[in-house]
């Protein structure tokens, strides 16, 4: 055909549209160009510049051609041109090289030598008179090679490449080749539409040339009523692998193409669209192709390529336009089934297409029944009802016909339906591993209702997997109260969603909840007419997937009721450690010696103390400087600093046979408050006390604190309560001295500390104060102990040794005087 001239804005028929395709893709264009040294040439297409500073292997010759200088190497086999002014990006280029090779001479002379020279000099050699070549295409040798672009740099090779995928040079040393290059250039993209598709798809039309493309993106279809246009390659078959639900809200178009229809092929899916209630589907110009409802396992028979649905709210809607269905089968409606929907259809085909009932092509149902199969919640075990409730549009209940229940695409059961209802039992496995599963119900139609399929999901709760962490070695005394308390996580979060149940003497109780912490709990009093040494104590959940967590009360003998105890400080000018001290403890009715350990005074009285008590029932702890040295007070979230105690723990724990450990400086330093100090000191004591309890569960773990009733815990981060429950007992310093005070001030500290929960042993200054050093009379410490057994004290400690007058009685004979 012969094109008209065209103005600018002119359209094209398609004859002229695809002619111009068809010029653009498939016929190349030419373009010769001259090299020019250092001088740019302006062609056709683009403005070419030889690139010498990379071309360092070409040269220009006495001939004003150029010369290859030097044999070539792996990065010098190129020509390269710098490109600019390109009028297409995607052009392709091959280049036509027209090439000399050297000749191979001998000169006569002294040597008769043979010389590889150009032609040029070997014809200045011959005194052959030297004429320019006036046509190179027929004078020259000629290659054409494919060119390649790298950014705005063109590279026309000098060697081809054989068919082993070596590179083979073309050209040698003095070979020389003209200026002249003859390009042949083609445009790399493809047509974007074909005389097939007809028209070009327009702005609004989103183009999926593939199968893939279309199943991907079309269920993502935004659901906010706006139009979405999809077109397909009308030379392809999309052969579907699952069916498209449109669903509610949306509204979706698939066109054609116009001069030849594009082909859905439902051979591996069966039906090919759901429309839901509230969704719109538009085809123009397509091809349903082999499509069938007979075994799909939802709404099962309806339409063999397209189910309509609709709802007591809404109602689908299908619209096709000049489209074929063909070959298409079901129980109703072989190509189309739509109750109670919206349909129009426009120059539409239905060829090949089949029922086992009613609507060969399209069943259309003006009466509709509703049938409602709420979604159940169990558990595996448990057995359900499956429940249907069936009406028709004006909720009048329906008396006749059958519910089918389909599970795992198997009849589970088929009831009738009475007054409006069709049910089932069913019991789920035990060993049910699953979430959920789905069961159908399915009405069969008559002449004068609508057949229907409704899903529900059951909803199986599977009992959570728990974990469990608890400190499974507890200790008490007769009589005492310890609260027990279980972490239970899943997948690594607390919770407390299952009943707990603790088994502890035998019995079974429910678990208590700490709403604060999000933890179970148990008090348990261990019997005060204890005649067991240890209880087992069991814990699980109700519901939850666990292993039983098992753990021991160990019964210790009362050793923490009656403590008459001295601290002993390493400071040898007022102290020697020596039998006979020991013996007066003995003598005095001492139970217990603290014996500083880390101390920066760089002695360690305790071997020679464990030497003198061994044969006694003096129990020797040792006590530790925590968050003190030579330095002053240490930051208590210093982890360096915890690891060095842990070691001064562990060294202590294998070479001495101690009762217990005695932790002190066990606070803040600074009389900021802050209300998060405890949760530090909380979680280090408690760092300790695992660890000492790891090496040995029938250790004492002690430490002492200050007497400062509410404001310990902000000022000093020492809750009673918290410090209560990790430490066998507290030793409270209630140095009236110091505070200026009165034995009244000593009984209100110990008793606040002890109703918060803290087991204390009173500690007493021996001496006035620590700005007077008078020692104090056995009469005023023991007065100072009465007040402190009047109000909760287990015991008390002395402070400290090698500054005492004399002693005070017992423990235990001044709490029967106060009795």
């Amino acid at each position: 055909m012969r094109l008209k001239p065209k103005r600018l804005g002119d359209e094209f028929t398609l004859d002229e549209y695809n002619a111009c395709q068809y010029l653009l893709y498939k016929v190349p264009f030419a373009e010769s160009i001259r090299l020019q040294g250092a001088d740019a040439y302006t062609g056709k297409f683009a403005t070419y510049l030889l690139d010498e500073s990379r071309n360092t292997s070409v040269g220009i010759d006495k001939y004003d051609t150029f010369e290859i200088l030097k044999d070539l190497t792996p990065n010098t086999q190129y020509i390269y041109i710098t490109l600019s002014n390109l009028i297409n990006q995607n052009l392709q280029y091959t280049a036509t090289m027209y090439y000399q090779t050297p000749e191979v001479i001998t000169v006569v002379d002294q040597t008769n030598e043979q010389y590889s020279v150009n032609p040029q000099d070997a014809k200045d050699v011959k005194m052959v008179t030297q004429v320019a070549s006036e046509d190179v295409r027929r004078d020259y040798q000629s290659i054409t090679v494919q060119c390649t672009q790298e950014g705005n740099t063109l590279k026309i090779p000098l060697y081809i490449e054989g068919e082993d995928g070596t590179k083979q040079g073309i050209y040698t040393e003095n070979t020389i080749f003209s200026r002249l290059i003859d390009f042949t250039l083609t445009l790399s993209d493809k047509p974007y539409i074909d005389v097939n598709n007809g028209k070009a798809n327009q702005i609004d039309e989103i183009l999926l040339d593939n199968v893939q493309e279309f199943q991907k993106i079309v269920p993502y279809t935004p659901r906010d009523n706006v139009k979405i246009i999809y077109r397909l390659d009308s030379n392809y078959d999309y052969k579907l692998t699952k069916t498209f639900t449109i669903q509610e809200n949306m509204n979706v178009e698939i066109r054609g193409g116009t001069n030849k229809k594009s082909k859905i092929i439902g051979t591996n899916t069966g039906r090919l669209f759901i429309i839901k209630p509230g969704g719109t589907l538009t085809l123009q110009n397509i091809h349903c192709y082999d499509a069938t409802a007979n075994n799909t396992s939802y709404a099962k028979g309806c339409g063999g390529a397209i189910l309509i649905e609709t709802n007591e709210e809404s109602y689908g809607t299908l619209t096709c336009n000049d489209s074929i269905f063909e070959k298409c089968t079901a129980e109703l409606g072989g190509a189309i089934y739509s109750p109670n929907a919206k349909l129009a259809l426009e120059r539409c085909t239905f060829q090949n297409c089949s029922v086992q009932g009613d609507g060969g092509a399209v069943f259309y149902q003006a009466k509709r029944v509703k049938i409602a199969f709420p979604d159940i919640i169990t558990k595996p075990g448990q057995t359900i009802t499956l429940k249907v409730n069936v009406t028709d549009m004006d909720g009048e209940k329906i008396d006749t016909g059958t519910i089918q229940f389909i599970l795992n695409s198997k009849e589970l059961d088929e009831v009738d339906i009475h007054d409006g209802v069709a049910q089932v039992q069913y019991k789920v496995p035990s060993d049910f591993k699953q979430t959920s599963f789905n069961v159908i119900a399915y009405l069969q139609g008559t002449s004068t209702t609508s057949r229907e399929s409704v899903q529900n999901t059951v909803f199986v709760q599977q009992p959570p997997k728990l974990t469990f962490k608890c400190n499974t070695s507890l200790k008490g005394y007769p009589g005492d109260k310890i609260r027990v308390t279980v972490e239970a996580y899943e997948k690594n979060t607390l919770t407390t969603e299952c009943p707990g149940v603790f088994t502890v003497f035998n019995k079974t109780y429910n678990a208590n909840i700490d709403a604060s912490t999000n933890k179970y709990y148990l008090d348990v009093t261990i019997p005060s007419t204890n005649t067991a040494k240890s209880y087992s104590i069991q814990f699980t959940c109700k519901d939850a997937e666990c292993t039983p967590l098992k753990g021991t009360i160990t019964v210790l003998a009362t050793q923490t009721s009656g403590i008459s105890a001295v601290y002993v400080n390493n400071t040898p000018s007022d102290l020697t450690i020596s039998q006979k001290l020991i013996n007066t403890w003995v003598n005095k009715g001492i139970t217990d010696a603290y014996v500083r350990c880390s101390d920066y005074t760089g002695n360690n009285f305790i071997d020679k103390v464990l030497q003198y008590t061994k044969n006694t029932k003096i129990r020797v702890h040792a006590t530790l400087n925590c968050f003190h040295d030579e330095n002053g007070f240490i930051n208590p979230e210093n982890t360096n600093n915890i690891n060095s105690i842990k070691k001064d723990i562990k060294a202590i724990h294998d070479n001495t046979n101690i009762a217990g450990f005695h932790l002190d400086y066990i606070r803040y330093a600074t009389a900021n408050s802050d209300e998060n100090k405890h949760k530090v000191i909380t979680k280090q004591v408690k760092a300790l006390s695992d660890y000492i309890y790891s090496l040995n569960t029938k250790y004492i773990v002690s430490g002492t604190v200050m007497p400062e009733g509410a404001t310990n815990s902000p000022v000093y981060g020492q809750n009673f309560k918290e410090l209560g429950s990790i430490l066998d007992y507290i030793c409270l310093m209630a140095y009236k001295g110091n505070y200026k005070t009165n034995d009244t001030w000593i009984g209100q500290q110990v008793k606040y500390a002890k109703d918060n929960g803290s087991k204390v042993v009173c500690a007493l200054q021996t001496y006035n104060s620590d700005n007077d050093s008078t020692r104090r009379t056995v009469a005023d410490m023991e007065a100072s102990i009465k007040v402190a057994i009047k109000n909760g004290a287990i015991g008390y400690a002395l402070f400290r040794e090698g500054r005492l007058p004399n002693y005070p009685r017992t423990y235990d004979t001044i709490k029967k005087e106060t009795q």
